[in-house]
């Protein structure tokens, strides 16, 4: 008789190292860059595991991590009076995506999966930037919120619209990381509701991505402390490649099974 906990059908013990590895490694890259564990996590595991396992796997996490962000109850109320529409629509594009992941082939969400990665590195990589006139800001945060939203619920990665968006608002860096904290917290929320409510998420997979933010942590630690020594820009840039073969590896599994 095993003393291990039975694991969620379709995963796997060595499944769940790699995982913490790819974890480790996503928070190394947000000490370091500032960006990326939700996506690179996903990147990396769905390569390896069922879908809806790594989508469920990679809810907590981030969560759980960002919950600093948010920067308390003056940063809550400052960000609900720039971003209320985003907030407002974010829930509403959760629970339309999730409708529509729940009815999908698996091949359909490991296409979007890939899709989300490739148009967030060349976005990247080309060096794109939105700007938005003051006048536009609210009523473009609907828009933004239901389409982060939407891909959410498809791939748990809801950082590259929401970025873009207040990076074309111009936001001043404290307003910037309270509004994505919040941002993400609501996030958070949701797509716990979401993927409980379609079977992405079980008491046993949230117990084990509780636990993944240990790697993660840890790996954000450690890229803090690295970021001083290693060049951002030129790590930031060896990312975006590896996502990019990543995201590429993605779309060729959707298409080719």
């Amino acid at each position: 008789m095993s003393l291990l906990p039975a694991l969620p059908e379709g995963l796997t013990w060595l499944m769940l190292a790699l995982a913490a590895g790819a974890f480790a490694l996503g928070g190394l890259v947000k000490g370091l860059a500032g960006f990326g564990l939700p996506l690179i996590v996903i990147s990396i595991n769905s390569a390896f595991m069922p879908i809806e396992l790594a989508l469920g796997l990679n809810v907590i996490p981030p969560f759980i991590l960002n919950l600093w962000q948010s920067g308390g109850r003056r940063g809550v109320a400052e960000t609900w009076r720039g971003y209320a529409p985003v907030l407002l629509a974010l829930p509403l594009g959760i629970g339309v995506g999730a409708a529509f992941a729940a009815t999908l082939d698996p091949r359909w969400l490991i296409g979007a999966v890939g899709a989300v990665t490739l148009a967030f590195c060349i976005t990247q990589l080309a060096g794109w930037r939105l700007h938005l006139a003051p006048a536009h800001i609210r009523p473009a945060g609907a828009g933004v919120g239901l389409a982060a939203g939407f891909l959410g619920s498809l791939t748990t990665v809801t950082g590259p619209p929401l970025v873009m968006y207040l990076l074309a608002a111009k936001a001043e860096p404290e307003a910037f990381k309270a509004a994505l904290g919040l941002f993400f917290f609501v996030v958070g929320v949701m797509l716990t509701i979401a993927f409980l409510s379609i079977g992405f998420l079980t008491p046993t997979l949230a117990l084990l991505g509780a636990l993944m933010t240990l790697p993660a942590a840890a790996g954000m630690g450690l890229g803090g402390r690295l970021s001083r020594r290693i060049d951002p820009a030129a790590f930031r840039l060896g990312v975006l490649i590896l996502l990019t073969v990543l995201g590429v590896n993605l779309l060729r599994r959707a298409v080719m099974g």
